[in-house]
């Protein structure tokens, strides 16, 4: 059982100034935010409700503090060239605080500086060409720091603990891209490639002990294309719009996970596909205007928007040593009618009522002999009918 409270805000102040002759736009700002996260595991007994009442085995709290500071500057090179610097500076505090045990209460601070750089070059005629680098990273979440020690597994993680601190996750992205608009012909055009590399990424690591403990692992790394199309010019009020991916992500190192298929783990090398990402996904639709409102007159539009996800390898398998999802196709049809302030929307979801897979993961079936691992899969929904009505004031 978990429970989650958050509250936080931000300042931001910025400006414009000339130097050297060149104009150069700056912000500033900090934020702070405030999550307090409880988190009580209970033991089961076997069979049922005759077994006995469930047992408290572990109940844990944390009130996480985040706080940052951010500046950053655009820089007029000339030439139709801009340079854009940035930097954020992170503080955040993360105790373990264990109510059963408090000899088992710990403290972990993360401190970290993220920098960003790039370029922008706009030619002229709604086109721009755009490069940058960026580092972010990401604070290791309370259960994984609770259940990162070796010497003290957790089964998947039923105990949680002090354990030894684990390395923030920090993420290298290289992007390039290019923008197009045309404004007279209603278009909108962009294209980018991307790469980001993932140091000590955060994974669920095989012990020989009892279950397995979460771990820093060497790298990850996600390379990936975008393309996106939309287009307003075909007709009055009518609206086209597509957009690919294409995502390649992969293990970079060599490293043994905790799996439900094998007891002993699985080991995942260099290149293998991380699981639940799919390397192709589209996405296209349009609107049609069927009764343009003015005034007091409502208007009433039609769309159709569809979806394509490509296979993906199951939850549990990221040795990629098993069957993949298949990929599929799904569509949506939904009409809106807008009248002063209100807006009615009626969805029909999956309108052609395609059967497909969207999750897919291992575990045991306990409704079986001796309990096998199987797959477990997630369908998708079924057709059927979503209407909503929203108003603004």
């Amino acid at each position: 059982m978990r429970r989650t409270r958050i509250g936080g805000g931000a300042v931001q102040l910025s400006a414009k100034l000339h130097v050297g002759g060149k104009e150069l736009r700056w912000l500033a700002g900090a934020d702070a935010d405030y999550q307090h996260t409880a988190v009580r595991i209970f033991a089961v007994p076997r069979g049922g409700g005759g077994g006995g009442p469930d047992s408290l085995t572990e109940s844990v709290r944390t009130n996480q503090v985040d706080a940052g500071a951010f500046a950053g500057a655009n820089l007029d090179l000339g030439r139709s060239l801009t340079a854009t610097l940035a930097a954020r500076y992170d503080w955040i505090r993360l105790p373990f605080e264990d109510l059963v045990d408090a000899t088992q209460s710990g403290l972990n601070i993360y401190r970290r500086v993220s920098p960003r750089a790039g370029l922008n070059w706009s030619p002229g005629r709604g086109h721009e060409v755009f490069a940058s680098v960026s580092r972010g990273f990401r604070a290791p979440a309370v259960v994984e720091i609770g259940c990162s020690d070796p010497a003290a597994a957790c089964p998947l993680p039923f105990a949680l603990g002090p354990d030894p601190a684990l390395q923030p996750v920090v993420a290298t992205t290289y992007e390039l891209g290019w923008h197009a608009r045309r404004a007279g012909a209603g278009l909108d055009a962009s294209a980018n490639v991307y790469r980001t590399d993932v140091r000590d990424d955060v994974f669920f690591i095989a012990s020989a002990v009892t279950g397995g403990y979460f771990q820093n692992i060497g790298a990850t790394r996600r390379t990936g294309l975008e393309l996106a199309l939309r287009w307003g010019g075909v007709g009055p009020g009518l609206r086209l719009y597509t957009n690919y991916g294409y995502t390649v992500a992969t293990f970079e190192t060599t490293a043994q996970l905790a799996t439900t298929r094998d007891s002993g783990g699985e080991t995942v090398k260099p290149g293998d596909t991380l699981p639940m990402v799919p390397g192709h996904r589209v996405n296209a639709g349009l609107v049609i205007p069927m009764l343009s409102g003015t005034g007091a007159r409502p208007s009433l539009y039609a769309a159709l928007d569809a979806r394509y996800v490509g296979r993906q390898w199951l939850r549990g398998d990221e040795a990629n040593a098993t069957r993949r999802l298949a990929d599929y196709a799904v569509a949506d049809a939904s009409v809106t009618v807008n009248w002063r302030e209100l807006e009615l929307r009626a969805v029909v979801r999956n309108v052609f009522d395609r059967r497909y897979v969207s999750f897919g993961t291992f575990a045991q079936n306990p409704t079986e002999s001796g309990t096998p691992v199987q797959r477990w899969v997630t369908p998708g929904l079924p057709r059927h009918l979503q209407v909503s009505l929203s108003a603004d004031f």
